[in-house]
């Protein structure tokens, strides 16, 4: 029982992990795209 609530604590953990390696990766590709977006918008 306890093997199992271990192995599945590991696997939220796993999730939860790769989720932020997500968020971050996606964050540091979108937010310099808006900001160079934004920048050739205003330099119109």
């Amino acid at each position: 029982m306890t093997l199992l609530v271990a192995n599945h604590v590991n696997f939220l953990l796993l999730i939860s992990v790769s989720l932020a390696n997500l968020y971050c990766s996606v964050h540091t590709f979108v937010i310099p795209t808006l900001i160079r977006h934004l920048l050739f918008v205003l330099e119109l």
